[in-house]
């Protein structure tokens, strides 16, 4: 999968943010890390493109994950995202599919499972769906 363009990780924990860099690298996938919702916003806005996915962790301080994305919807900027959270509230999940996230994944996850995601979300292959 080294073809694909690097995945955006958006988190406003360091550890959270190197803990998901080291996850993607060892399932083959480079990435670029930002640490909250206005640098996400900024960056897909202008680069886009350059990203296969983004991971977006949905509770962050001032502009959370959620009100990002829908930022980045209204402006039709349609590249995937995960939502990505120690949450598997349901209602986290509602706001996360109401948001425009492509699909949902709560922390900790298994290697493959989060694997599985991805590969939906990069072929296409999922309608929003929640791990």
């Amino acid at each position: 999968m080294s073809e694909e363009k690097p995945i955006l990780v958006v988190d406003d924990n360091a550890a959270n943010r190197k803990l998901s860099q080291l996850q993607l690298k060892k399932m083959g996938f480079e990435s670029e890390t930002v640490v909250d919702g206005p640098s996400a916003i900024s960056l897909l806005r202008a680069k886009h493109a350059s990203f296969s996915l983004v991971l977006m962790d949905c509770h962050m301080p001032g502009i959370t994950g959620f009100e990002a994305v829908r930022t980045l919807r209204q402006e039709n900027i349609g590249i995937p995202i995960i939502g990505f959270t120690a949450s598997n509230d349901p209602a986290d999940i509602a706001l996360a599919e109401q948001s425009g996230m492509t699909a949902f994944v709560s922390r900790p996850v298994q290697l493959q499972g989060l694997r599985s995601v991805i590969e939906k979300v990069l072929t296409g292959k999922s309608d929003f769906s929640a791990i």
